[in-house]
């Protein structure tokens, strides 16, 4: 990603006509962020290297959001180019631009860490997968598509035998789960707080839906309960999550149950997503990352 640099920035905000003096460097992991003043309105630009992302599969993300917002749904919207895309094609990277999510990111010392932000929360997360049973456009991948899992084989070192045999376990037992069209479609994929800002008045404005995909909604559900696993009040938080979720979709009883098998790819998925991060030779620093993620994937964590 280190190619995406300011220069490239500038190349794809000129094809919105955004201000370039105000552009600034957000992040870099799987997209290049930066965010920029339009008039005096603030938006995020994205940058996408192809390998990470096609200009297909951040179109369809695109499209995704429209239909969100189409119903009712609070988030980041995607802004048209000059030219009316709303994905550009540049030079070694897509482009997208998208509106800035209103409110505030909450924490665990914010003020707002109550009741009411946690069934916010849920309602949010229930909002998006109602409104994605009925969504019909362009198609993301399948979750067992998504590169870390699609590559987990050589991602796993040889040696690993109980990483090896638990993806094994994992991918038989929830692929053998029935998908309908009621337990079943495009999910956010990492809906946490990080991914959201709240606005104690107008709730929760969900964005970075870069890893949205067609998957169980147990399975988003899970990820977003599973961010609380440290917190001491981790109970009474999931109580009040599910509360707010039930309020806006309901939960397939027959896929709910195996909640503690989601939770465990998810385990898998975050070992995976640190050996394709820190590469063949990592520091000792990450190795004691690696050696706790290896501990989590052969605890087989059930649900508590």
């Amino acid at each position: 990603m280190r190619h995406l640099d300011e220069t490239v920035a500038r190349a794809a905000l000129a094809r919105w006509g955004g201000d370039p003096s105000t552009l600034r460097h957000v992040a870099t992991s799987g997209n290049a962020v930066y965010r920029f003043r339009e008039g005096a309105t603030p938006r995020i630009l994205r940058l996408t290297d192809p390998e990470h992302r096609t200009a297909e599969q951040n179109h369809a993300e695109m499209e995704f959001l429209l239909h969100l917002r189409a119903c009712g749904v609070r988030a980041n919207a995607p802004v048209p180019s000059a030219s009316g895309k709303r994905v550009e094609r540049l030079e070694g990277c897509s482009a997208c631009v998208l509106s800035w999510a209103p409110g505030v990111r909450v924490e665990p010392a914010s003020e707002h860490w109550n009741e009411g932000f946690f069934k916010e929360w849920g309602r949010s997360l229930g909002r998006i997968h109602s409104a994605a049973r009925s969504y019909r456009g362009p198609s993301r991948w399948e979750w067992t598509d998504e590169g870390l899992l699609a590559h987990a084989r050589r991602l796993i070192p040889a040696d690993d035998a109980i990483a090896r045999v638990e993806l094994e376990d994992v991918l038989a037992r929830l692929l053998a789960l029935p998908r309908r069209a009621d337990n079943y479609g495009m999910n956010h994929a990492d809906f946490a707080p990080q991914n959201f800002n709240y606005d104690p008045a107008a709730g929760i404005t969900g964005f970075d839906f870069g890893n949205c995909c067609a998957h169980w909604f147990v399975s988003d559900l899970v990820i977003s309960l599973s961010t609380l696993r440290r917190q001491s009040e981790r109970e009474r938080y999931r109580a009040w999550l599910l509360a707010g979720y039930r309020e806006a979709m309901a939960i397939d009883d027959e896929i709910w149950v195996e909640r503690s098998w989601f939770l465990r790819l998810r385990v898998l998925y975050v070992y995976l997503s640190r050996l394709a991060k820190f590469g063949s030779n990592p520091t000792a620093e990450q190795r004691a990352t690696l050696d706790m993620l290896r501990g989590l994937v052969a605890e087989r964590l059930t649900w508590e």
